[in-house]
């Protein structure tokens, strides 16, 4: 046991080491800075992390706007990052979030195929406020 302790703990090199690179990148955002919280890396107040995000944004918003598909992708990381952040904050899994969206997103879709495809036309006949007006009626039922 001792043995593999001092394996275990000269393994070890950052604290971050013990979030596996495995586990889904909602998940291991969060864990990140969580381990890093734990040591202080952290803001003390709610409001620096709020203006992070939007800062993440504009970043993002920036890059967009110079066609960088790479510095695109680097900034959307970046603003998922800083949400997952704010998620931690308050104490709100983003994977649990997610997927409950994903799980909400999926039934409303569904209401609005069953309309279309209990109407006599193809979706490319229907305009996008007619697809969204099915979308609201869903949204409706879910109360």
């Amino acid at each position: 046991d001792e043995l593999k302790a001092k394996e275990k703990k000269n393994s070890q090199n950052s604290v971050l080491d013990g979030v596996s690179k495995s586990l889904p990148a909602l998940v291991a955002a969060y864990k990140l800075q969580e381990k890093a919280a734990k040591l202080g890396f952290d803001w003390d107040e709610l409001d620096p992390v709020w203006a992070k995000v939007s800062e993440e944004m504009g970043e993002f918003k920036e890059a967009i706007a110079q066609k960088d598909k790479e510095n695109m992708e680097k900034e959307a990381g970046d603003v998922l990052f800083s949400l997952i952040n704010l998620l931690r904050w308050y104490k709100i899994s983003g994977e649990n979030a997610l997927n409950r969206t994903n799980t909400k997103f999926r039934q409303r879709f569904l209401h609005v195929e069953a309309c279309v495809n209990q109407s006599d036309r193809s979706w490319e006949d229907f305009s996008l406020a007619e697809l969204d007006a099915f979308w609201e009626e869903a949204k409706v039922q879910e109360k």
